[in-house]
């Protein structure tokens, strides 16, 4: 190129800087054509995935799969189960769990542990409530209270007195 005269110089590097921008224009416009071809396959891509599972969201909540089915009926295998232990047997009456909500009503500041009944055959609940505490006249306090809701005979053994604070307890009580 250093032996060419000056004109043929400047065509020759105009003729490159016109190559060299239809080059560069149609790179730029490859790279455009390539990123819309791209993002409306994927806009598309979407759209069906969308549909797809709007489709089986809509199946799901209409029929529900066998698993489902399955969990259910264990669900409530287990609940017809626990019924069973909660009752006595067939002919006598029920362990009334309104009994117990009665004492856990009136728990207040008092832990409750544990609590176990029995059910006579006249229909009586013997009631004994295992917990803890937190001082003696909370103890006191709650015996009291559920004598007021129904409770008869609450009994405090002198054990239970023994400790100041936290004190572990074991009421008799019947309803």
């Amino acid at each position: 190129m250093n032996l060419l005269p000056p004109e043929q110089k400047k065509r020759l590097v105009h003729v490159y800087r016109e190559r060299l921008f239809v080059v560069t224009a149609v790179m730029v416009g490859v790279a455009a054509l390539f990123s819309t071809v791209v993002a409306w396959i994927s806009f598309v891509s979407l759209g069906i995935e969308k549909d797809i599972l709007t489709k089986s969201i809509a199946s799901r909540n209409e029929a529900p799969s066998a698993e489902e089915g399955r969990i259910a009926e264990k669900d409530i295998i287990e609940t017809k189960e626990a019924l069973t232990l909660l009752s006595s047997d067939g002919d006598k009456e029920r362990v009334p769990v309104v009994v117990i909500e009665k004492v856990f009503s009136e728990q207040k500041d008092i832990v409750i542990e544990g609590i176990s009944y029995s059910v006579s055959s006249e229909g009586d609940v013997s009631v004994a409530v295992q917990g803890i505490a937190p001082s003696r006249s909370a103890l006191i306090d709650f015996s009291v209270r559920l004598e007021h809701i129904g409770f008869l005979g609450t009994r405090v053994p002198v054990s239970s007195f023994v400790e100041e604070s936290d004190i572990p307890f074991s009421l008799s009580m019947t309803y």
